[in-house]
C-alpha cells in the first residue's frame, strides 16, 4: 500500500490500539491515514499530482481552478463522475482556494511549509476508472534553492510523474537553469533519479498566448473538453506544442527542451488557462472561465494507469514462475542442499565453458542468486 503522505510502499498501516476510535498510521512516517483511503484502496488506486513551478507562473491559480472544475464542471462533462475530499483538512484547503476565485480574487500564494497532500476520491473518470488523487503543492520559492527543495519537496523523489507548470511570458532565459539545475541536484542528493520519472510540461496562462499558437493548439485550448478525447489526441497536441516552442525567439528554448528529453524518462506537453483572462493585479475583471485545466489530471491518470498495468503484468508473471518452480521442488531437506549446490556449480561451469562478456556473466550470477534466494525464502 502507498502512504499518501511520504509516498513510500508499506505492507500495511499500523492500528493505534490505545485510542477508542479507529486510527491508522504509516509505519515509516507516522502520519495518520484517513480511514476512507484504506477502506477504498483496492478499488481506488492512488495517483500523485506533483506540481512544480517557479513563483508567479500560475501554479496556485491552476490548483484552485482544478478543484473548482472537479467539483462543479466535471460531473456535467463526464457521465456518472463524482468526487470529494476524503478528510476535513482537504475540504478546508479546497474551500479556501475556491472562495478566492468566487470573490474575483487570486488565491493566496502557497506557504513554504512541508506539503500535506489534498486527497480526493474520484469516481468514474472516463476510460480511467476510480482513483485517489493525491495533490502536492509547495511554494515556488522552494524550487530555486537545493536546500529548500530537499527540505520541502522530498516527496518529488518518489513521484513517478512530475507536472511542471511554466508561463512562457514570465520565463526569463536565466530561469531555465534555475528550474532544472536545483531540481535535478536535489533529486540526486535525496536518492531519486529523473531518468525514472515522466515529465508533463504545462504551459499556463494560455489565454495570453492564443494569438501566437498553432491552429490545432488554439482550437484545443478554446473548445470544451469531451469524454471522447483520448491519449492519441493529447499526444498530437503535445507534439504541436513542442514544435511551436522550438520556433520561439530564434530557438532560445531548444536547449531547454533537449535537456528535459535527455534527463527524464519521457516528456509531454499541454496548455491551460486557469482563469480564462489576464487579471489586474490580484483581482479578476470577469468571472473566472478556466480552459483545459482537467487535461493535466487526465495525463497523470493515463500515465499512471499505463505504469500500473506494466507492473501488474510483471507481478503476475513472477508469481506464475514462482508457483511453477515451487511445484517442481522436492521437499526433502537434503535435496534442497543438492539443488542449491547444482545451481552454483552449473552457473560457474557456464561461465568457464562458454565465451561470455561481462554483462552475460553478471546476468548468470543474478539468476543464480535469485534462485538461491527464492529457494531459501
Amino acid at each position: 500500500m502507498l502512504c499518501p503522505f511520504c509516498l513510500q510502499d508499506v505492507n500495511k498501516f499500523k492500528k493505534d490500539k490505545q485510542k477508542s476510535w479507529k486510527n491508522y498510521t504509516c509505519p515509516k512516517c507516522n502520519a495518520s491515514i484517513p480511514i476512507e483511503y484504506i477502506k477504498n484502496y483496492d478499488t481506488h488506486s492512488p495517483a500523485v499530482l506533483s506540481l512544480v513551478g517557479l513563483r508567479g507562473h500560475g501554479k496556485t491559480c491552476y490548483l484552485a481552478s482544478l478543484f473548482h472544475e472537479l467539483q462543479v464542471e466535471a460531473a456535467k462533462k463526464w457521465d456518472g463522475f463524482s468526487c470529494k475530499p476524503i478528510d476535513e483538512q482537504g475540504l478546508v484547503i479546497i474551500r479556501e482556494k475556491q472562495k478566492a476565485l468566487n470573490e474575483g480574487k487570486l488565491p493566496n500564494p502557497t506557504p513554504k511549509i512541508f506539503p500535506r497532500p489534498v486527497i480526493m476520491k474520484l469516481n468514474k473518470v472516463p476510460k480511467l476508472d476510480n482513483w485517489h488523487l493525491l495533490t502536492f503543492d509547495v511554494s515556488g520559492e522552494a524550487f530555486v534553492e537545493v536546500d529548500q527543495l530537499k527540505q520541502y519537496g522530498g516527496y518529488l523523489t518518489r513521484a513517478h510523474i512530475i507536472v511542471w507548470l511554466i508561463s512562457l511570458n514570465d520565463l526569463r532565459v536565466e530561469d531555465i537553469e534555475n528550474l532544472i539545475v536545483p531540481f535535478e541536484q536535489a533529486m540526486a542528493e535525496l536518492g531519486g533519479d529523473t531518468k525514472n520519472q515522466q515529465l508533463l510540461v504545462v504551459l499556463t496562462k494560455g489565454d495570453e498566448l492564443v494569438s501566437e499558437l498553432p491552429d490545432d493548439v488554439k482550437n484545443f485550448l478554446e473548445k470544451d473538453s469531451s469524454d471522447k478525447e483520448d491519449i492519441r489526441y493529447f499526444k498530437h497536441i503535445s507534439k504541436q506544442i513542442e514544435k511551436w516552442i522550438l520556433t520561439l525567439d530564434e530557438g532560445v528554448y531548444t536547449n531547454f527542451i533537449n535537456l528535459l528529453k535527455n534527463d527524464f524518462k519521457s516528456v509531454h506537453f499541454t496548455i491551460v488557462s486557469a482563469l480564462g483572462a489576464k487579471p489586474e493585479g490580484q483581482k479578476l475583471n470577469t468571472t473566472a472561465s478556466p480552459r483545459r485545466v482537467l487535461i493535466p489530471l487526465q495525463w497523470v491518470l493515463i500515465l499512471e494507469k499505463e505504469r500500473l498495468t506494466i507492473e501488474n503484468k510483471k507481478k503476475r508473471k513472477e508469481e506464475k514462475n514462482y508457483k511453477k518452480l515451487a511445484s517442481m521442488l522436492p521437499w526433502n531437506p537434503w535435496h534442497w542442499v543438492k539443488l542449491l549446490y547444482i545451481i552454483l556449480v552449473r552457473a560457474d561451469i557456464l561461465k568457464k565453458q562458454i565465451k561470455l562478456n561481462k554483462i552475460q556473466k553478471k546476468r548468470i550470477n543474478e539468476v543464480a542468486a535469485w534462485l538461491i534466494t527464492s529457494l531459501i525464502w
